[in-house]
């Protein structure tokens, strides 16, 4: 990438994309480790469980992590915008296709967020609910889930693989190229978890993407410093 001529406006939404990305994606890590370790996060029982909940302190945190997770895949589309219109004219193509698997990824993960802090929400709340497993997160086997593990495993792989050639080979270039690739990875390996059903993948994954995502947004903050 060509960061010779990068303007103060390009390298002020780079910083606070890539900035926002760590934070919230470090927020999420300490929250769901709380949720985990402090509140024991229940198993799926049924919907009509899930809606007695609501209002109890693991609920509201669970809610929280919803919401932030929303944000932080907004961040990480701005980011790979960026990225592409900072890409050499040889290497566009590459940055064209990984703003396409980004934007894939965005719209599944967004849709997904949104309905669980809107739809899913407001019908527990009014005890509405008819077929509404199959919208709710918390149900492993509905088909909301399915489409959001869709997009944060293989469209965000193949958005992060095709990221790799933009960057150059000074030292944080290098990292960036490594970092994105072990994130692609990782992710690679949660699309054959979750397809196949193989939970010791599934927490390869989680952990590896999670502590990736950070270390990879931190590595793009101090790429635009």
């Amino acid at each position: 990438m060509d960061l010779t001529n990068l303007d103060s406006t390009t390298r002020i939404i780079g910083l606070c994309a890539s900035g926002l990305l760590c934070i919230s994606f470090s927020l999420y890590t300490i929250f769901y480790v709380m949720l985990i370790g402090k509140y024991k996060l229940p198993k799926w029982q049924s919907i009509s469980f899930l809606a007695d909940e609501i209002g109890k302190p693991w609920f509201k945190l669970f809610t929280v992590c919803q919401a932030i997770t929303f944000i932080s895949g907004i961040c990480y589309l701005i980011l790979v915008c960026i990225f592409y219109s900072l890409a050499k004219p040889e290497l566009r193509l590459e940055a064209l296709i990984s703003l396409v698997f980004a934007v894939m990824f965005i719209v599944l993960s967004s849709e997904h967020y949104y309905i669980q802090l809107t739809y899913v929400l407001t019908r527990l709340k009014e005890k509405r609910l008819d077929s509404l497993e199959e919208y709710t997160q918390l149900y492993s086997k509905s088909m909301i889930i399915s489409k959001n593990i869709l997009g944060w495993t293989l469209f965000f792989a193949f958005s992060s693989f095709f990221l790799i050639p933009l960057f150059d080979a000074s030292t944080l270039g290098l990292w960036l190229k490594i970092v994105f690739a072990i994130n692609g990875v990782f992710c690679i390996l949660g699309f054959i978890g979750y397809t196949f059903n193989k939970m010791i993948l599934n927490i390869l994954y989680f952990n590896g993407m999670g502590l990736a995502v950070i270390v990879v947004s931190l590595l793009s903050f101090l790429y635009f410093l």
